[in-house]
This record gives C-alpha cells, structure tokens and sequence, in this order.
C-alpha cells in the first residue's frame, strides 16, 4: 500500500511498477528478518513483466520504503519483547495504511 498510493499524491505508477517495488520491498524485509521463501520473488516480478531496468528506476522508492517498514518493525519487536502491549500504541507506530 505504501507504494501503490504515493502520500505525496504523485502520479501512481504503473501496475509493472507497483507490483515490482512491493515485491522487492518484501524480498528485503524477508531476507533481513531470516524468512525463506524469498527466491519467489523473482518470479512474481517477471510474471509482472518487470525488468532489472524496472529495478534500477525505482531503487530509492524500494530503499527507503524497506528502510521504513524494518525501523517499525524493529520497533515493534523491540516492544512487544518487553511485554507491555500497550507501548506499541504509545510509541506511535502507525500502521502502513495511515501513510506517510
């Protein structure tokens, strides 16, 4: 969702481009957090014709977006490890769906 609706209400990519970003976001997240699985990945992105050019024009929209989503996920581990529940909240972790 994060890169399929841009928060800064530019143009919305293409389906290519869209389905290509997310899957390599969560290609990163996966292979940080030690999740197999990820060899699928390239599959799906070629099943939406997306190319190593698709990739390279939207590197910094994959990086930061990754980057994003595993400093609130760390956060979150790093929460719920200390077993206080309610900190999530009051830390202010958003969900992805409130944007930016």
């Amino acid at each position: 969702m994060l890169l399929h609706f841009p928060a800064d209400r530019s143009t919305r990519p293409d389906l290519t481009t869209r389905e290509t970003e997310a899957e390599a976001v969560t290609y990163l997240l996966c292979a940080q957090f030690g999740i197999t699985g990820t060899e699928a990945s390239i599959e799906y992105i070629r099943s939406y014709r997306g190319t190593p050019d698709t990739l390279d024009n939207s590197l910094e929209r994959i990086r930061t977006t990754a980057q994003r989503l595993a400093t609130e996920l760390d956060a979150i581990r790093f929460l719920s490890a200390s077993n206080d529940t309610d900190a999530v909240c009051r830390a202010g972790i958003r969900s992805p769906l409130d944007g930016e």
